[in-house]
């Protein structure tokens, strides 16, 4: 059966995805472009059916999340299952109908109630602040649906930055669950803009007496969302159109270095951002495909996702509220697909291939075999979990991600692609490595389905069809768009998902948008042969190093982070130091896995092991073989690590909300064990 089946693609189209466009800029790339949509940028998402009546194929073109959400109920029904929560071993859902009418009762609520206006641009901003939920989603379209502007606020952010978005984007209202009601408490008193609080806890009735006393004593409203519900309920407004120009949401980035910057997306960007994933990776999303949502929705790639597969007949499972049930999560929902940054796909790559490893001769033979036989699979262009193999071997661990996984989305940092194979042979479904920022509305390319061979290499695919891009010339770093044997400097993209600039920021705005509607990403790209794009180093937070080499250390740990031995890592570099040191959170389960010997009854916690001179040489050497599988410079491998047990979070303020390291702060924290390395290193 296998042997006469045709590629996913056909090869040949994979030889060329991208047309140029020429440009005689000096130190600049010609312009590329995806070669889907006949090369032409695309605002909208082409929704394909077919007509009922006469058989014909049609096309509906979708320009907003409105679009995509009645487009959504048109194909599912109004008593169709839309939004999923997980209760105890089952998923409760509430049907389109039901979000609907929420969607509109809130939205005449924040009207009538709370005294907001359509239409009012940053006037005011509905802040929400609470896990993924469907409450999210209902706070969500209810902007959407009576044109007010959102600004979500992860649930991880320290009070000073929560009251300073709070403040900076004149949030009236927050919409929130119980647990973040003292923080709310605590900057009520400083903010100039807090007024209200709407809590929609899971079964929560009525508001205990002592909350509801200090909401009044620090002069804020409190109800519950059924309370608000019901008021909405009884005194509607009609919804009021939305066009792609509205602005969409304030989301806030990151802040590594200081404070965060609020981009403004406007609506245009969801479905041109979102119809350029479905052209590069198909049109993989149908009538009652089940996205599961855990990754932050705060942050705009979950978002973005859970507006736009809509368009197709989506509907959204969400996360039980702790990362430690993901698993289990997904054994019960059963989803078609679910993002994921790659740290979560190394960690499946461990966990089988350790089991694997310690499961005995035979049983290893039998899937290294199967692996093997799959492989061949692969190389001739072809994903699949119906063979011989899947139903002897792979069809357990299919299982543990419930079954019916048909792609994932991965991105954020590098990952090796022998684990993206790896993971295309044993789960059987698509993976696709992306790149994009939140000022490209998270998807700015993306890899084309049916391309799996890497002929130069891992790659981010070329651009989505909403979008162009060029390089420019980074001469501090030795990066020129006339290198041979590929162009290579800084990424640039123009398009329709392109954000409008950071909110109360014009410097900050026009260092990273140009005149001409370039975004400057400061990442570092190699445009590929074949028209694919490859990341290869990182343009901001670069130091120096004695002898005049420039580093990314972003770019290094993102590297690094892929040996399965390191749990997180902070590079650092010294101008006055040739040579890079590193702070290690080790892997425990996998380091002790390799270090501990036959009969050892050591009881091996993270401080022995951030003690053992033998784990500290293991995690050095493999830091080793990692950079030089993925290309790095010899002065860009870090010569002196130190162990350390205490892991970086967002409760000892080493991380951001987005997970991604605070270097300044870190930096500062570890000042003593920095010094003591380079002296080490140095001697």
């Amino acid at each position: 059966m296998f042997f006469f089946r045709k590629p996913d693609i056909d090869q040949e189209l994979l030889k060329s995805q991208s047309v140029y466009i020429k440009n005689d800029k000096k130190g600049e790339s010609d312009i590329f472009r995806s070669r889907g949509n006949n090369g032409q940028l695309k605002d909208h998402i082409s929704y394909f059916y077919e007509d009922l009546e006469t058989g014909e194929k049609k096309e509906k073109k979708l320009y907003t999340s409105v679009d995509c959400f009645y487009n959504n109920l048109a194909i599912n029904g109004r008593d169709s299952p839309f939004l999923g929560r997980r209760v105890n071993n089952t998923y409760e859902w509430m049907t389109f109908g039901e979000a609907e009418e929420a969607f509109k009762n809130l939205g005449s609520a924040m009207i009538n109630l709370y005294g907001y206006k359509p239409k009012c641009e940053f006037e005011q901003t509905l802040g929400i602040y609470m896990v993924n939920c469907p409450e999210w989603n209902i706070a969500d379209f209810a902007c959407l649906l009576y044109t007010i502007i959102s600004t979500p606020l992860y649930n991880s952010f320290d009070n000073a930055s929560l009251q300073y978005i709070i403040d900076n984007t004149n949030v009236k209202l927050v919409i929130t669950h119980m647990e973040h009601l003292n923080n709310l408490f605590e900057i009520s008193s400083k903010s100039k803009t807090l007024k209200h609080i709407i809590v929609c806890n899971y079964g929560l009735t009525t508001i205990p007496i002592d909350k509801l006393e200090k909401a009044k004593e620090c002069g804020l409203t409190l109800r519950t969302l059924n309370e608000v519900l019901e008021y909405g309920k009884q005194h509607p407004v009609e919804p009021v159109p939305l066009t792609p120009e509205d602005v969409f949401t304030i989301c806030y980035t990151s802040g590594t270095t200081g404070t965060p910057k609020g981009v403004i997306l406007k609506n245009k960007g969801i479905c041109a951002s979102l119809n350029g994933y479905f052209e590069n990776a198909g049109y993989n999303v149908h009538k009652g495909h089940v996205h599961y949502s855990y990754l932050p929705l705060a942050h705009v790639l979950e978002r973005v996702i859970c507006h736009a597969f809509q368009s197709y007949g989506s509907r959204i499972g969400y996360f039980s509220g702790s990362a430690r049930n993901l698993m289990s999560d997904i054994a019960i929902l059963k989803p078609d697909d679910f993002p994921c940054v790659p740290r979560v796909l190394c960690r499946i790559y461990d966990t089988v291939t350790n089991t694997v490893n310690n499961s005995g001769f035979i049983k290893k033979f039998i899937f290294n075999f199967a692996l093997e036989r799959k492989r061949k699979y692969l190389r001739r262009g072809i994903v699949t979990r119906d063979s011989i193999w899947d139903k002897l071997v792979f069809g357990k661990i299919q299982d543990v991600v419930g079954g019916n996984l048909k792609f994932i989305i991965c991105g954020s940092a590098p990952i090796d692609y022998n684990i993206i194979e790896f993971m295309r042979i044993v789960l059987g479904c698509q993976v696709y490595e992306g790149y994009g920022q939140t000022e490209t509305c998270t998807v700015s390319n993306i890899q084309i389905y049916g391309d799996y061979q890497y002929p130069y290499g891992s790659n981010i695919g070329p651009p989505v069809c909403s979008c162009e891009m060029k390089l420019i010339d980074v001469p501090e770093m030795d990066y020129f768009t006339n290198d041979e044997p590929n162009p290579r400097g800084e990424i640039c993209s123009r398009g329709y998902n392109s954000f409008i600039g950071y909110h109360n920021n014009p410097e900050a705005t026009k260092e990273a948008l140009d005149e001409e509607g370039w975004v400057h990403s400061g990442d570092i790209g190699e445009l590929l042969p074949n028209g694919t794009l490859k990341i290869i180093d990182r343009r901001k937070n670069i130091f120096k190093l004695a002898q005049g080499e420039y580093i990314a250390p972003e770019k290094i740990e993102a590297v690094i982070n892929n040996s399965r031995f390191i749990s997180q890592s902070y590079i650092d570099g010294n101008p006055l130091s040739s040579k890079l040191v590193g702070i290690i959170v080790p892997d425990v389960e996998n380091v002790v896995s390799e270090i501990k010997r036959e009969n050892d009854t050591t009881e091996w916690t993270i401080e022995k092991v951030c003690q053992s001179e033998s784990a500290r040489l293991l995690i050095l050497q493999d830091i080793e073989n990692i950079s030089r599988n993925f290309g790095l410079n010899g002065y860009e491998i870090p010569k002196e690590i130190e162990l350390i047990s205490e892991p970086f979070s967002i409760e000892n303020e080493l991380l951001t909300p987005t997970f991604k390291n605070k270097r300044i702060q870190i930096k500062r924290y570890y000042s003593d064990v920095i010094n003591k390395l380079y002296e080490k290193v140095n001697q």
